[in-house]
């Protein structure tokens, strides 16, 4: 998180692409992902959901039928978590001084502030998200592509 708010000067005039993690998915997904994100420019963030948890810490979502984003846990009172990749508009950072002053050290409950502060951000649907950060995460990444 601090990453992305030490860049936030550079990232005021247009929605960006962060990503926090190293993923593989179906290449339309993305296309339509970012699309998505183009035709909504008014939506605070667009955050990859998946329904593939394979993750030791996911961060679950919370989504409406409309995938506006209710609320995040730790607990599985949800079927989605987050895959790491956001699309933000520049207002999510409105309220760094304040983030920095609460301590808020980390994204995940970056996001929880964002919704607790009336933010909008909303879950965009993909089928599966691989985290390729240990090993075994490379055979399940190529069975994905194999499935293609």
């Amino acid at each position: 998180m601090h990453s992305l708010f030490a860049l936030a000067p550079y990232l005021r005039e247009e929605q960006f692409l962060l990503s926090t993690v190293d993923p593989v998915f179906e290449e339309k997904e993305f296309e339509n992902f970012l699309h998505y994100a183009r035709q909504h420019p008014l939506v605070d963030g667009i955050l990859a959901v998946t329904q593939f948890i394979d993750d030791e810490n996911p961060l679950f979502v919370q989504l409406a039928n409309d995938h506006r984003i209710l609320n995040f846990s730790k607990s599985e009172q949800s079927h989605w978590i987050t895959g790491g990749m956001y699309i933000f508009s520049p207002t999510i950072f409105r309220d760094i001084d304040t983030v920095l002053k609460n301590k808020i050290e980390r994204l995940r409950n970056f996001l929880k502030y964002l919704i607790e502060k009336g933010y909008q951000l909303e879950g965009y649907p993909f089928s599966k998200i691989v985290d390729v950060d240990h090993l075994r995460d490379i055979r399940v990444a190529e069975e994905l592509l194999r499935a293609r």
